[in-house]
This record gives C-alpha cells, structure tokens and sequence, in this order.
C-alpha cells in the first residue's frame, strides 16, 4: 500500500471547529502573476536552465522530482494514460504542476488567514489511519514508509497539509455551494441529453460455444431452433445449452441497453428483431452462434424532472463548485507569482 494513497479525503466540516482563525495580517504587494506555463529558461549560451525545476509559486519550489513522485504515488494521475507516449505524457504532467501549484496556493492562503490546525487532531487522523489500515500497527506503517523511502515525519506533514487543504476547500466552496430553484430548471432545459433514458429490451439469449460435442455451434443452433419452432421452451434450453452467463436465468436480460452488453452484430440481430420475434436463422461469428428472442422493447425518452431531480441537483452543484473553485485560485494566482514550466523533451518518463 503506498503511503501517499492511504490518505484518503476528509469530511472538511469537523475540520473546520478545529481550524481557529485568527486575525490575518496585510498581505505584501505580491510580484505580477506570469503566463501559464513557461519554456525552460536559458542561460546566455543557449542552454536549458532547468535544475529540476517544475514551478514557481512566490519563493517556493516545486520540482521535476515532486511532480514525478506525485505521477507514481497516485495512480489516478496515470489512469488511461498511455505513458510512452509523449503528448499524453506532457499532458498528464501539466495537469499534475497545475494540481501542486494550487496545491501550494491554498497553503499559503492558509497560512495567510492564521489557520490553525490544531496537532491533537492531526495525531488522531493518523491513529485512525494507523488503525484502518494497518491494523493498528505503527510497525506496519514505518515498513510502507521506508519501503517507500519516505520517513514518518514527511508523511505526518503531508497529512496535515491534506487536512488543511480540505479545511480551506470547505470554506471557500463547500459551505458556499447550492443548487438554486432556477439554476436547476436551467440546466433541465440545456441539457437534454443529460435526463434522456436510453431505449431498452428484454429479451432471451442462447449463445452456444465450442464444446465437447462433435458438432459445430452452427449446427446445433439448427438444431435447436427446430425444437423451438416445435414448440420447445427456450429458457430450459438454455439452461441446458447456452454459455451464456445468463444461462441459469433461461438467458434472460431484462430491461437492457444491448448496447451495453452485446457486440456490435448481436445488437444489430437485435435490433432486426420485432418483439415477440426469435432468431429466424443462428447468428454465426467467429466459433460461436447465438439464438435471440426478444419479448419486449421500450423505447427511449426523457425523464421528468422530478424523477431526475437528484441528478440535476449534483449536477449544478458539481458546476457551482467547480466555478467557485476555479474563481478562488484565480485570484489566489493573482495575488502570488506563479510560473509553471515545461518539461524537458528528455524527462518524459517515469523511473522506477
């Protein structure tokens, strides 16, 4: 278990209690905010200037080596990013440096407004982590660390800052965030597709597979289809012959978008199917054949806004919170200097 994923997110609110403010001093004329990100800076022979550098936030230092660990101690980071290449692999760095910048910032504002995160509640956090985790065991613990070359110190910091963080988050966004009456008919009306139920089918499913039987899956979906027309109950055939993993259920799929199920050509099958209809012929691909019979259909629509109140709720308050967000570090940057730079061609892997 990687230590920095053990951290999981808090509830801000009880954080808050626990984070008293007190008066804050006036800030200093802060330096103009740069441009987003940089190229590398040069020396006066042409070369790249980097030290390991990966921003700027004030007089702190973010670097090539922080942004890397952050890369390979959540996997989040990498989750569909193929690594080798290195457009995807840039754009998974910046995305990272943004994070940490912002990171940086909310810390100083912290630090700024004398938030005060009291040390009995962070040694509880890590007692509970300890306990979770670990099962109590502070030894396990110290072993994922040093494993991970990080000492208890370093990660009982990060934990605190984690804490902190979601304090300042809480306060900044969440206990301002709400989903008005209108915003949420307004975003009802504008996005119809978000409230649209997909159109679905029940229907049967024989899907035979190569198999001990000396005949091959065409021949004996012939087979069956026969007994079928003979008037042959398709859920107990199959039971008996589908490899199917609805085949204890006779092969049924109830109210299903096949869509999200089936292959591209049993949806079409499908879709050819009238309800009440069964296969007319097996649908052979590759090694194997399958019997469809559909027994009824409904089609899409859109749902009320009562049924789909819950939803448009999350959904302007997911927008709310994101603009409230973005607006803080707006002016968070603002009120610093920020300077992000890019990562050096030669850089873009990850080392072990």
């Amino acid at each position: 278990m990687n230590p920095r994923n053990i951290v999981f997110a808090l509830a801000a609110a009880p954080l808050v209690a626990a984070a008293a403010q007190k008066p804050a001093a006036p800030a200093k004329p802060a330096a103009p905010a740069k441009g987003e990100f940089a190229a590398a800076e040069r020396d006066s022979s042409g070369g790249t200037v980097m030290d390991g550098t990966a921003a700027r936030v004030d007089a702190a230092v973010i670097t090539i080596g922080d942004v890397m660990a952050e890369i390979r101690n959540n996997p989040r980071w990498r989750a569909g990013v193929n690594l080798a290449d290195r457009k995807e692999f840039a754009e998974m760095y910046r995305r990272v440096v943004r994070h940490l910048v912002e990171r940086k910032l909310i810390l100083k504002a912290a630090d700024e407004a004398k938030m005060d995160l009291q040390e009995w509640v962070v040694d509880s956090r890590v007692q509970e982590i300890v306990r979770d985790h670990f099962g109590g065991d502070v030894n396990r613990l110290n072993q994922t660390l040093a494993e991970a070359k990080t000492t208890f110190g370093d990660w009982r910091r990060t934990v605190r800052e984690d804490m902190v963080v979601a304090a300042m988050r809480y306060r900044k966004i969440e206990q301002n965030v709400s989903a008005s009456p209108g915003a949420m008919r307004a975003e009802y009306e504008a996005n119809p597709g978000r409230y649209a139920v997909p159109p679905s089918v029940t229907l049967s499913v024989i899907l035979l597979a190569p198999g001990k039987d000396a005949k091959p899956p065409a021949e004996r979906a012939g087979d069956l289809l026969k007994q079928l027309a003979a008037g042959a109950d398709f859920a107990k055939l199959a039971r008996e012959n589908s490899a199917d993993t609805r085949a204890a259920q006779g092969g049924l799929w109830e109210n299903v978008n096949p869509k999200d199920y089936f292959l591209p050509e049993i949806v079409a099958h499908i879709d050819a199917l009238k309800p009440g209809e069964t296969s007319k012929r097996p649908l052979v691909f590759g090694r194997y054949a399958v019997i469809v019979r559909k027994i009824s259909q409904k089609d899409g629509g859109r749902r009320s806004f009562a049924d789909a109140y819950a939803d448009i709720e999350a959904n302007v308050r997911n927008a709310e919170r994101e603009r409230l967000y973005n607006e803080w570090i707006d002016a968070l940057k603002r009120a610093s200097f920020v300077r992000m730079y890019d990562l050096p061609a030669e850089r873009m892997r990850l080392k072990n």
